[in-house]
């Protein structure tokens, strides 16, 4: 998967890492970002979450923690109290179901 893959399956959920969002950028309480900052924050994104990804090649939808919202597609980890997106290597509490 690209980068700009990711970045469009993440969507908005990528604006929780925005440096613009954060307040690390200066800007005024009724402007707009416009997507202007989206490279930092994919780049924040990748920093937050590298401890999450190892070796081991098993699928979210195969651990304890995880959870599908019954009308979406949206997935959930009980575990990271958050909805998730598709990852190609499972996260650290990977523990599969049983």
């Amino acid at each position: 998967m690209s980068e700009q893959e990711l970045k469009e399956q993440l969507g908005d959920e990528l604006c929780e890492f925005c440096p613009w969002r954060k307040g690390e950028i200066d800007h005024t309480f009724d402007s707009l970002c416009e997507g202007s900052y989206c490279d930092d924050a994919f780049d924040n994104f990748l920093d937050e979450n590298e401890g999450y990804f190892d070796d081991e090649e098993y699928h979210c939808s195969e651990c304890k923690y995880y959870w599908c919202y019954p009308h979406t597609t949206q997935m959930y980890c009980y575990k990271l109290g958050k909805r998730i997106t598709a990852r190609k290597k499972s996260c650290k509490h990977y523990q599969p179901n049983s």
